[in-house]
């Protein structure tokens, strides 16, 4: 380990967060502390920001995720699960011109789900 590290370890714990934030606050350029996951939920820029959305399950259960950076017409796109494996393939497959009585036989074959 190279003597620098120690000596930059030992002025940052020299004081707290809230110390640094005020002697960092006005400085020319980006600096950020490193957070915890709980320290990131709370953050006021991640709040302020949009960061995290809600979204709702099947059950009800709702809970918090970073959503898609994508965006059009500065839009997000809405939230919603992703599909359960095989969930909408014989839609799919319909779509593409199968019968109900070929998805049976796929299905019997192991094909399919």
């Amino acid at each position: 380990m190279g003597l620098i590290i120690p000596i930059r370890d030992a002025m940052f714990a020299a004081k707290t967060l809230a110390e640094w934030r005020v002697l960092l606050g006005d400085i020319e350029g980006v600096w950020a502390p490193v957070l915890t996951p709980e320290e990131t939920l709370a953050d006021e820029q991640v709040r302020a920001n949009d960061y995290l959305r809600p979204i709702t399950l099947d059950n009800g259960e709702t809970f918090e995720i970073v959503p898609s950076p994508i965006q059009f017409d500065e839009v997000a796109p809405d939230l919603r699960r992703a599909p359960d494996h095989g969930e909408h393939g014989d839609d799919i497959l319909r779509e593409l011109g199968y019968t109900d009585e070929q998805l049976i036989d796929f299905k019997i074959a192991g094909a399919i789900l």
